[in-house]
């Protein structure tokens, strides 16, 4: 049972790290649909591209 318990903290925590880096993501990839569409500074949105990638 407590080997159970163990592998259920391990995938909560993994599956929380998971979801705050996938928001994350998204926020960078929201960033980047905004300097694309705004056609801004092309070196801040080259720069912004590696960031995302």
């Amino acid at each position: 049972m407590e080997k159970r318990v163990k592998k259920m903290k391990i995938f909560d925590a993994d599956t929380l790290q998971l979801c705050e880096e996938l928001k994350v993501l998204s926020e960078l990839e929201n960033g980047l649909k905004r300097l694309q569409y705004n056609n801004s500074n092309q070196m801040k949105l080259n720069e912004f591209e590696k960031k995302v990638a």
